[in-house]
């Protein structure tokens, strides 16, 4: 693939406000993820520029591949003993565009349409059932919607996909419960040996039951499934039209389906220990039943243990709930304790 110097030359001369034209490139050795040149121009400047490689799954994660990038130039552009970063050239559909360098008082607002959506999300309507004893069939029909719903989502189709290329974005799916957003370094930093849940004394073997799991499921591609990321409650509404629809898509593009019955289930998780109200376990169940059946997906539960080993320390952060520190929530992560090391997802 050739360099195109035209564009980059554009780009340059944008930054520099005078005219910079790139006639050559000597190739650098390269890293893992890009290649690296060195550019000339016709007045004898020389610039420094990487490419990402070109690979099959970085298609289907084109966001991934300018993150790095971005961090890249404006680390460079911190420091005082490098060269100026000019920013992140991108070609998309409308043509070359340059990102340029982030400052610290950057702004972020990521817009999404939101539908003809009820006032009260999945999580609000939880909430409100804390006393309901029965389960009706019209929560079973509701656990079947939202377990149709996120089935619906993860039919959507993955095309021209080696075996290789969809165990990279599996495993890659694996390592991002880890890493994404460092959320389970933060929630794991959260605790100090005095927490009478999970002290600090107890973090090396609850990891070393998730690293067990992690490598188990290693290049499982053919279970690669389009991911909600964050599906639970907060992210759940109902249309006017009463059929149900997500938000906030986020953190996890591809990978393993149950990463996401994982989030939705463990809400539930919480609010049957919490309440003791087995209305929660009746509806998780059924929700689980009916993923797994229009999915054909019998060993869902088994890869649930892998993100509920994250998703218990989520839910009793001390960063988020700092009051759950109680017998209920003792329960709880005890049930979260036995699903790691059991390596399946139960109630009790």
């Amino acid at each position: 693939m050739k360099l195109p110097f035209n564009n980059i030359s554009e780009a340059i001369s944008g930054k520099l406000n005078k005219n910079v034209e790139i006639i050559s490139a000597k190739k650098l050795p390269g890293g893992h993820e890009g290649d690296s040149f060195v550019l000339f121009s016709r007045a004898g400047e020389k610039f420094f520029v990487k490419r990402v490689k070109a690979r099959k799954h970085h298609g289907m994660r084109p966001e991934r591949n300018m993150y790095w990038h971005l961090i890249s130039d404006s680390m460079m552009n911190r420091s005082f003993a490098s060269s100026d970063g000019f920013g992140v050239l991108i070609k998309n559909r409308n043509g070359f565009t340059l990102l340029d360098s982030f400052r610290h008082d950057l702004e972020i607002y990521h817009i999404q349409g939101f539908e003809e959506l009820s006032e009260h999300s999945f999580e609000d309507l939880m909430n409100q059932r804390k006393d309901k004893k029965e389960f009706t069939n019209e929560d079973r029909i509701e656990a079947r919607e939202v377990a149709e719903l996120l089935g619906s989502i993860h039919k959507t189709p993955l095309k021209n996909l080696d075996k290789e290329s969809r165990d990279k974005l599996y495993n890659e799916s694996l390592r991002l419960i880890f890493t994404a957003q460092d959320m389970f370094f933060l929630f794991l930093h959260s605790f100090d040996d005095k927490h009478p849940i999970f002290p600090i004394s107890m973090h090396g073997k609850y990891t070393a039951h998730l690293i067990e799991l992690f490598q188990s499921f290693k290049d499982k591609g053919s279970r690669l499934r389009v991911l909600h990321g964050d599906f639970w409650g907060t992210n759940i509404y109902r249309k006017g039209d009463g059929t149900w629809y997500a938000i906030d898509y986020s953190r996890i593009p591809f990978g393993e389906p149950a990463i996401d019955t994982a989030f939705f289930a463990n809400q539930l998780l919480w609010h049957y220990h919490n309440t003791g109200n087995s209305y929660f376990k009746k509806f998780g169940e059924e929700f689980l039943s009916h993923y797994a059946k229009i999915s054909k997906d019998k060993n869902i539960k088994k890869f649930m243990a892998l993100p509920i080993g994250l998703l218990g320390i989520i839910s009793i952060s001390p960063i988020l709930y700092p009051d759950r520190i109680g017998a209920k929530s003792q329960k709880f992560f005890k049930v979260i304790k036995k699903i790691i090391k059991k390596g399946e997802f139960v109630w009790d």
